[in-house]
């Protein structure tokens, strides 16, 4: 039986996040760190290195005001470009660590290295300001590459670091101590290149003085002798195991670079570390266990900004930010029209800089990009970070489309609160205003999102799970109607089951289900478009492709009564017919009527025999009677986490099966039909003296777990986390059925 506290789908198998430090202004602005003493010199050859001054807060000609964001360098004249895509991980190790070490010192020229597929084309992005120049290389392996990069920096160099090759938590100690010492990182193996080009090692892991051998231990030594000697302006969380990377921003910066996870008892020193920097500070890289590690360092007043496999950050963040961003197209809303479906695609993962640096591009130069309307979530930090990237995106977007920021904002966070939740709410309003960005995907609790809207008052809280419309103030808050699914027929037949959910008096619907931009192109997009329209047409419905913040404006003004005068289509919409008329980009996926075709398995379906058969997480059930017929009663007073009440049913691995159940009440609720290894979740609804029907119609995998406990397969009713429920749950069903697509 699962009866863990969970989010709405856990996020991954990736990289993710990035970040901002708050000031009692609020405003934000850059964080320009100070040009070495060389940065006006003519001349581009290395010379000998001073240490870079301590970074501190200034505005600069990008700037809104006077808070330190993350440190930022001064823009360099030439870039020096070396291809390191051959090099060894203890190699690029070194280099990446040396890239660091001279970009800090902001001279007139700045290293790059080639280390991802993608990294030479963001080179042809860059402002004609800056010139190009590639380094001519040995063709002797990573050996030599490596050994012509320290003598051609080797000015700049003032010591070595050696790492313990048994305990990779050194690599990020290593790279820390470079930072503070102007050094580079590297093995034992390469002690004797290093020490034959004259440079010193400074200090060394991989002796018997250095006795730690845990995460713990390790990190325990960093934070006595090295944590006070580091910026306090930004952290990084990276594995030991990555070698390039952002760890040249790491040096840049002189952050100290962690690996510690809030599930085991390493969360204390994690705490510690983080709670190094002032509240609202970004910690960049990302986390070992994705949903409570970034819960625990949100509580604490702290976001992500996902940049794990970020490269050359350390140069990114010399090119000049924009004043301002400007999207092609501002959105406004439709008349809603009824017994159509408005559907409104919002793409995931552009939160993460990685994922729009390593993995976006090749969506965008595919084919059918704006063959359907589509919000793409990006990363509003990435104007400081890397503004050449996030102009890429405005110059290229479709007009039909829009970006959108991402969770949660300023960066990811999923558990803020109070002062801290009304910092980062705020912090989140000004960087979307730069950026021109309107609609928000967030992690938050439902509970808060009234606390962050009013913060941050966008057009559209996107929440990551089941969440009936609401508005605050002129905010619309409203639930992402699937999660994420990563293969394109599943996605398609949720969103087909979910249209054809039936609606009082055929009032419109509204569904805005994620698209996994990890899985998902342009032409799958349009596949799943053209086999909704198909399906539509079929059952006799319309259907409308928007935006996101299109589709909140909308809603808006229906639920507002205010549609008078509001056209039935834009630039931002396209129709069923429309979206049949672009050219095929596959075979339409089936669908069909549901016919049930056996009998039902639940033998308690509404507590005619008390409670047996049903069980809850939280809150309490009884058996009853509502409007004088037998009713199951679940209530629960949770206010920040989903609980749920369920029943075993003995389905039949293989086999589809149509769920259902009647429900009134007060609160909000979903029913989620647990498979045994995956949820699949009808719309939610709110409760009211009247019994709604919940129904989903489901195939159950044929490795599911067998029997009637544990993750075996379930009917859940939920709660939305949103406040309490008290459920009425009537005529509930498990029945063999015909499959729906």
């Amino acid at each position: 039986m699962r009866v863990e506290t969970r989010r709405w789908r856990p996020r991954w198998q990736r990289p993710r996040y990035l970040g901002l430090a708050m000031a009692a202004a609020g405003m934000l602005c850059l964080m320009a760190v100070p040009p070495g003493p060389d940065a006006s010199a003519a001349s581009h050859a290395p010379a000998t290195l001073s240490a870079p001054a301590t970074p501190t807060a200034s505005t600069t000609s990008s700037a809104a005001a006077s808070t330190a964001l993350w440190p930022r360098f001064s823009t360099p004249r030439t870039v020096l470009v070396a291809n390191a895509t051959g090099l060894s991980d203890e190699d690029l190790l070194t280099a990446t660590t040396l890239e660091g070490l001279y970009n800090a010192a902001q001279r007139p020229s700045r290293l790059y290295l080639i280390q991802q597929a993608q990294d030479q084309f963001w080179l042809t992005q860059l402002p004609r300001s800056v010139h190009v120049v590639t380094i001519s290389t040995p063709a002797s392996g990573s050996a030599g590459l490596l050994q012509a990069l320290l003598q051609r920096f080797r000015p700049v160099i003032k010591g070595a670091i050696v790492t313990d090759p048994s305990n990779s938590d050194t690599n990020n100690l290593a790279t820390t101590l470079a930072g503070i010492d102007h050094a580079i990182v590297i093995s034992p193996d390469q002690e004797s290149l290093v020490t034959s080009l004259g440079i010193p090692v400074l200090y060394s892991f991989d002796t018997a003085a250095f006795t730690a051998d845990t995460p713990v231990e390790t990190y325990e030594w960093g934070v006595q002798n090295l944590l006070p000697d580091t910026s306090t302006k930004v952290t990084i969380e990276l594995s030991g195991t990555i070698y390039g990377d952002i760890r040249d921003y790491a040096v840049a910066t002189k952050a100290f670079v962690f690996y510690l996870s809030a599930t085991t008892a390493e969360e204390p020193l994690m705490n510690t570390i983080i709670e190094h920097d002032p509240v609202n500070t970004p910690i960049l890289g990302y986390v070992p266990n994705e949903n409570p590690d970034v819960a625990d360092l949100s509580e604490l007043g702290y976001y992500l900004n996902g940049s794990n496999t970020v490269t050359n950050e350390s140069f990114w963040a010399s090119i000049p930010s924009p004043r301002a961003l400007r999207q092609k197209t501002r959105p406004a809303p439709l008349a809603a029209e009824s017994g159509t479906v408005y559907v409104a695609l919002l793409v995931s993962d552009g939160d993460n800089i990685s994922y729009l640096q390593q993995n976006l591009p090749s969506t965008w130069q595919g084919t059918d990009l704006g063959a359907v309307p589509a919000g793409w979530t990006i990363a509003p930090a990435a104007v400081y970070l890397n503004p050449t990237l996030l102009e890429y995106y405005y110059r290229n977007l479709p007009a039909d489309s829009e970006l959108d920021a991402g969770p949660s904002g300023i960066g990811y966070a999923s558990e803020m609160s109070g002062t801290d939740m009304t910092q980062f709410s705020e912090l989140t309003s000004e960087i979307m205003a730069k950026d021109d960005l309107r609609t928000v995907d967030t992690y938050e609790p439902p509970a808060d999102l009234s606390q962050y809207a009013q913060g941050n008052s966008p057009a559209g809280v996107s929440k990551d799970g089941p969440l009936v419309y609401e508005r605050s103030g002129n905010t619309v808050i409203y639930g992402q109607t699937s999660g994420y699914i990563n293969t394109i027929e599943p996605l398609f037949c949720t969103i087909d089951q979910q249209a054809a959910t039936e609606q009082p008096d055929g009032a419109p619907l509204f569904l805005e289900p994620l698209i996994n931009g990890y899985d998902y192109n342009g032409p799958d997009m349009l596949q799943i478009a053209q086999s909704l329209a198909l399906a539509a047409k079929s059952e006799g419905l319309n259907i409308v492709f928007t935006t996101p913040t299109e589709l909140e404006l909308t809603m808006k003004q229906y639920y507002a009564g205010l549609e008078t005068g509001l056209p039935a289509a834009n630039v931002q919409s396209m129709t069923g017919a429309q979206v049949l008329a672009e050219p095929s980009a596959g075979t339409p996926f089936p669908t069909g009527t549901v016919q049930v075709t056996g009998t039902n398995l639940v033998t308690n379906p509404s507590g005619a025999s008390g409670t047996a058969g049903w069980t809850t997480s939280g809150g309490n059930v009884s058996a009853t009677t509502y409007q004088g017929e037998p009713t199951l009663q679940w209530t629960s007073d949770t206010t920040d986490t989903e609980t749920w009440i369920h029943y075993y049913p003995d389905v039949t691995n293989g086999d589809t099966y149509t769920f259902t159940a009647d429900v009134a009440g007060s609160g909000q609720v979903y029913m989620d039909v647990y498979t045994g290894t995956t949820d699949e979740m009808t719309l939610p609804v709110q409760l009211s003296s009247t019994y709604q029907k919940l129904t989903w119609t489901v195939t159950i995998p044929s490795t599911a777990p067998t029997g009637q406990t544990g993750n075996a397969p379930q009917l859940q009713i939920r709660d939305v986390g949103a406040g309490p429920v008290s459920v009425d749950i009537s005529n509930a069903s498990v029945a063999a059925s015909t499959a729906p697509c």
